[in-house]
């Protein structure tokens, strides 16, 4: 959701369960978006307001780092100052990372983000977050809309598919990637029997040409090796009708 804060900033607000592909381009294009839609045609760049980012993750987003919040801003590369307009800033908090309990709270933030991370586990709130009248508004709107446990068995089923799902995507990518490599190997192992074998018989027409370019990597080998006993086109025309017969299916 977004936010317009007193000072005229926009405050793109997510909460990401799963960390799915891509998700650090997709905080950047949101951002960048949401900056770069301020303005209709004609109007002035004078007129933008600086957009902040703030995802809260349910999973380590910088799993090398400690710091629950971490901040992101154009800045010089060699001596870290700031680009003179500060203008979009990503903002990160990484609920796993937070471990303090209740009688740890001393921060505004601290209390946020304990509200964040436990509310489905409390009753009431606790006595040192009632004071601050926002968190306390807070519980009372998380009480009206508590999930019935049927609701609770539901988001957790969804939750389940989509992490099949991004289990098949990854599989799935990995399958590609092997059969990309198999289909490279088979294309160049093709294309040298191919010029070895206009070497030692001469030309032949382009439907046998391409009848070579379809066997599969076994059979490929088997021709490397056969190849040189053939003292013909008619050679070549017998052996492929012996061994392409079943190739094409194992592909």
């Amino acid at each position: 959701m977004k936010a317009r804060i007193n000072d005229g900033k926009t405050v793109i607000i997510e909460m990401q369960v799963l960390n799915v592909p891509a998700f650090g381009k997709r905080v950047l294009y949101n951002a960048a978006k949401t900056y770069a839609l301020q303005l209709n045609r004609a109007e002035g760049y004078q007129r933008l307001k600086p957009v902040i980012a703030l995802n809260i993750t349910d999973f380590e987003m910088f799993p090398n780092q400690s710091e629950v919040i971490s901040r992101f801003a154009f800045k010089q590369t060699q001596r870290l100052f700031d680009y003179p307009d500060r203008q979009i800033e990503l903002v990160f908090i990484e609920l796993p990372k937070f471990q303090k309990e209740l009688a740890e709270l001393t921060t505004l933030t601290d209390k946020w983000i304990y509200f964040i991370k436990n509310t489905s586990h409390l009753e009431s709130a606790p006595d040192t977050m009632v004071v601050v009248p926002e968190i306390q508004r807070a519980f009372q709107i998380a009480n009206d809309t508590n999930l019935s446990q049927k609701d609770l068995d539901e988001l957790e089923k969804q939750e389940f598919w989509i992490q099949d799902q991004q289990g098949a995507i990854d599989l799935g990518i990995q399958q590609g990637i092997e059969r990309g490599i198999e289909q490279g190997i088979q294309q160049g192992k093709s294309e040298l029997i191919l010029r070895q074998m206009t070497r030692l018989i001469g030309e032949f027409p382009p439907d046998i040409q391409t009848q070579i370019c379809e066997l599969n990597l076994e059979n490929l080998d088997n021709l490397g090796d056969a190849m040189f006993d053939f003292e013909s086109v008619s050679d070549l025309v017998t052996w492929l009708q012996q061994h392409s017969r079943n190739s094409t299916d194992d592909i």
